[in-house]
């Protein structure tokens, strides 16, 4: 499963609806982690300077659906700094992990509102995300040991500070800083590659300044 259908998953409520500690970001958070997985699947690079440009280096089919179209979509936007295309709605990045999660199984569709203006994608079938969800915490409990990208899934949602709504303390029994002590932990010894790693530490940036902006804007308003 792709990081960003793993994220979708953790941030969306039984309901379908997204979690609302995380309602705001989880488009950038998704796109972000589309990102990291099409650097995963070598589809993609991020500079090493300041920048922070993303090029495409391969512009073959992975086979996977999500991936190969948002790799068409970023085709326009190559040599484009991460944190404008995090912030970018053409990638579609919700609609494409949720239309793969929908294929699966594992994710429903409703519509609902004044002329279906939102929609809600409800748990068809709740044992992946459940999978998931227990895994993360024997993970970050040491009980387990760190899967390839477990790293990268945790520090993005630290980014957008939403680690308790796939860790809550009532299930974990850590406090938050113990909490952020175990993510640095993982990602330092995360087996992904160097420049996954880079795609991650970029994008977790821009999500962070993403978060910024957005809170800025909120307070400009107020």
């Amino acid at each position: 499963m792709l990081i960003a259908e793993k994220l979708l998953l953790l941030l969306l409520t039984d309901s379908g609806s997204r979690e609302s500690r995380a309602s705001s970001m989880a488009p950038v958070a998704l796109r972000a982690a589309v990102l990291i997985d099409l650097a995963q699947a070598g589809r993609i690079r991020i500079s090493e300077d300041k920048k922070k440009t993303i090029r495409i280096i391969d512009r073959s089919l992975t086979g996977d659906p999500v991936l190969d179209a948002a790799l068409a979509a970023l085709a326009p936007k190559d040599g484009k700094r991460i944190g404008t295309i995090a912030r970018w709605g053409g990638l579609r990045a919700l609609e494409l992990t949720a239309d793969s999660l929908k294929s699966a199984g594992i994710l429903g569709e409703t519509k609902g509102g004044i002329f279906n203006w939102f929609t809600r994608y409800p748990a068809l079938n709740p044992a992946p995300e459940a999978a998931l969800r227990a895994h993360l915490e024997a993970v970050i409990r040491g009980e387990a040991p760190a899967e390839e990208a477990d790293g990268v899934l945790l520090g993005i949602l630290e980014a957008m500070n939403a680690t308790r709504i796939a860790l809550p303390k009532e299930r974990i029994g850590l406090s938050t800083r113990e909490v952020k002590r175990r993510i640095r932990i993982i990602s330092e010894a995360d087996p992904a590659s160097t420049a996954v790693r880079a795609a991650a530490n970029a994008v977790s940036a821009a999500v962070i300044a993403a978060i910024g902006a957005s809170s800025a804007v909120g307070a400009a308003a107020g």
